[in-house]
């Protein structure tokens, strides 16, 4: 779960009355903390193998942080529906990956830091499983929509079982 913070200092310069006849004002500073929480977050995600060896399904604990009722879906799977506060499995059949296909950035390749480069990988494989996973939610009753995201919580074993197995051609 990734929450943000917001800090500001709103300032506002106001008069009124014979003050402001004669050119008198106040000044007021307004100090502003805000956390932006997400509206669902993954609380636990497995894999199961599906029927065939290039597909998996991925198995994601959602749960609902908001006071509303919200639907969420992902690529042609079925809406779910969570009521306020609650969690729910939701099941997505997924084609495995080919992350050897990810194009490397120059960044990564002067990277002298093996645990830098290896972070920089995780982050390109979970912005790939993102783009084709296309978790949307919805609040109805708000008119409010967004996106969810997994990166963060695929651990290696799940993104290991993600993986495409790799091939290896050879003469015997």
């Amino acid at each position: 779960m990734i929450a943000i913070t917001l800090e500001a200092v709103l300032n506002f310069k106001y008069s009124g009355g014979p003050g402001h006849v004669d050119g008198y004002y106040r000044n007021l500073s307004l100090g502003l903390h805000v956390d932006v929480e997400p509206s669902v977050f993954f609380t636990r995600v497995s894999t199961l193998p599906a029927t065939s060896t290039r597909q998996c399904h991925l198995l994601l604990d959602v749960f609902n942080s908001t006071e509303h009722e919200l639907t969420i879906s992902a690529k042609s799977n079925e809406d779910l529906i969570l009521h306020a506060g609650e969690c729910q499995r939701m099941a997505i059949q997924v084609d495995k990956f080919n992350f050897e296909t990810l194009p490397t950035s120059s960044k990564m390749l002067c990277t002298e830091n093996l645990k830098q480069m290896e972070e920089e990988r995780r982050h390109a494989q979970a912005a790939e499983i993102n783009n084709k996973l296309n978790i949307c939610w919805k609040i109805p009753s708000l008119n409010r929509e967004g996106e969810a995201s997994v990166e963060g919580v695929l651990n290696q074993l799940v993104q290991e079982h993600l993986q495409l197995a790799p091939l290896q051609w050879g003469e015997y």
